[in-house]
């Protein structure tokens, strides 16, 4: 199955699991991403910049984001436990995204993942990564976690990020991760349940959703 089949697939189920009123965010922060070719010869290419490369994936944090104190604990759900090397490499993603450390949560990503939002993106290489995880304007408490085929499903309360401006703080989100030989293969933004209350916009509160954390 290619991965342009995967995030169908996993996008098809999380749909029929998740709520068709749900929240999500529907665009990127990183402005000079290149969209990945969905034929097997485009190829985004890749920028100049080269980011310091990490020796070790961060440990995951147990610091709340602000606007997430009433989180609750991590549950897990489905039919399948979600297995323990998995699950470690979602929360060291996200807690490297909450303290803001692009360069972290890049080098969690494998040369050439999928990202899929609004738009899919390949990121090329590993500055492509830190562009991309820095426009993510959330950070998010992961609450739940579950297995949705091959794919580790995370859900998130979103919080105020570092440097950033999240415009759907106590909102929930969701993102699924395929992972292949301990790095993020696939990452695709999936619906979730979502009961929070819509923010009241203000002039230092965009209106339109970004990307989850």
């Amino acid at each position: 199955m290619t991965r342009f089949a995967v995030l169908l697939a996993i996008a098809l189920i999380a749909t029929a699991c998740g709520d068709s009123g749900d929240k999500a965010a529907t665009t990127s922060g990183a402005s000079t991403q290149a969209p990945a070719s969905t034929t097997a010869t485009g190829q985004a290419p890749a920028t100049t910049d080269q980011a310091p490369a990490t020796t070790a994936a961060d440990p995951a944090t147990t610091t709340a984001p602000t606007g997430t104190a009433a989180a609750p604990p991590i549950t897990t759900t489905g039919d399948r436990p979600v297995p323990a090397d998995q699950a470690q490499i979602v929360l060291a993603w996200s807690a490297a995204i909450n303290r803001n450390d692009n360069d972290a949560a890049a080098e969690l990503f494998a040369k050439g993942a999928i990202v899929a939002q609004s738009s899919v993106y390949q990121l090329v290489d590993k500055p492509t990564a830190v562009l991309w995880n820095d426009g993510l304007p959330c950070a998010g408490k992961v609450v739940e976690l579950k297995m949705v085929q091959n794919a580790v499903v995370a859900t998130f309360v979103l919080g105020q990020r570092p440097k950033h401006q999240c415009d759907a703080p106590g909102h929930r989100a969701g993102a699924a991760f395929v992972i292949e030989h301990g790095k993020i293969a696939i990452w695709e933004q999936v619906p979730v349940n979502d009961t929070a209350p819509a923010p009241t916009p203000t002039e230092s509160t965009p209106t339109t959703s970004g990307p989850v954390a």
